[in-house]
């Protein structure tokens, strides 16, 4: 072999390492940001990144950017599976006149969606300007977990898809002052075009003023439970269209409709205390079932119910 093709090969050789070590930097697998950081480090845990969309790009498909300190990290869009954690320090977000704090919108043109979101230990803020704290637009799922988001002006959680089988949690998240002036503005919100169920399971969490706690729409299956849903303009839960809603073990109060059902919707109701509303249950349409052991009265409207409930018998 030739002196100078020996070179060229070396060279190459060279260059190849070099570009894998750049995209093995690009593409950690945990990153970091920090309120004194700067998008232009590697999102080491030694030289962190300054914002969550200068992180994400040098994070690795369900990788995880962690914060060191409660700064403020900006609006996200994911594209692919991520965790975002804001540690012990709660990170934040503040969304002024943004769309969203979070939006989850999978980059796959078609069925079946593969990404999985984690959102952790945030603060979302949108300063009465924002418009949604979260939105899914598309993705396999989300996880919401100790959350607090607040101060938007249309949805805390939106969830509005149009492929079937999304699935939702929320747990241990507060979510308040949403939608007040917006119709149809939700605490949390689901709706969508989905041919086949999607699913949303809400627990132990704290809702607090706006036009509606959980507004359920089209094919969504939800399950709210251990939790206080309160202060809402219009309804507590709304269940409409062809949704399919299980509440169990929650305090709805001091909204104008406790809970409420349209269209065709289904909702159940097991060991809550709906009291201290203007109409504590509403049946415009569709069903409201109960296994008798709630507590339903002394709502602020006159009468303790609007529609006729359906006792079921409890599970053997």
């Amino acid at each position: 072999m030739s002196k100078s093709r020996l070179t060229i090969n070396i060279l190459s050789t060279i260059s190849l390492i070099f570009v894998f070590a750049v995209m093995a930097q690009a593409q950690a697998t945990r990153t970091w940001v920090s309120g004194v950081g700067d998008d232009v480090n590697p999102c080491s845990r030694t030289a962190p990144c300054k914002t969550f969309a200068g992180a994400i790009s040098k994070t690795a498909d369900k990788g995880e950017i962690n914060a060191l300190d409660p700064g403020g990290f900006g609006t996200l869009t994911i594209t692919k599976s991520i965790t975002v954690d804001g540690g012990g320090t709660m990170a934040s977000t503040l969304s002024a006149l943004a769309p969203a704090g979070f939006t989850v919108n999978d980059a796959s043109t078609a069925a079946p969606r593969t990404i999985n979101v984690i959102l952790r230990r945030i603060s979302i803020n949108g300063a009465s300007t924002g418009t949604s704290g979260i939105r899914m637009l598309s993705g396999k799922s989300l996880h919401v977990e100790d959350c607090v988001i607040e101060n938007l002006t249309t949805h805390g959680i939106e969830v509005n898809n149009t492929l079937a089988g999304q699935q939702v949690f929320i747990d241990r998240t507060s979510i308040s002052n949403v939608g007040v002036t917006v119709a149809g503005g939700s605490a949390v919100r689901i709706t969508g075009a989905a041919p086949t169920p999607h699913t949303v399971v809400i627990n132990d969490c704290n809702l607090f003023k706006g036009r509606n706690g959980v507004f359920t729409d089209v094919s969504s299956r939800v399950t709210i439970s251990n939790t206080n849903i309160s202060t809402f303009t219009d309804a507590g839960v709304a269940a409409v269209s062809s949704s399919d809603v299980n509440v169990k073990n929650c305090e709805i109060t001091h909204n104008t409709d406790g809970v409420t059902t349209q269209g065709t919707a289904t909702m159940r109701l097991a060991d809550n205390m709906i009291t201290q509303n203007n109409t504590n249950v509403r049946i415009t349409a569709g069903t409201i079932a109960t296994y008798g052991t709630n507590q339903i009265r002394g709502n602020t409207g006159g009468g303790d119910l609007v529609g006729v409930l359906t006792s079921l018998a409890p599970q053997q």
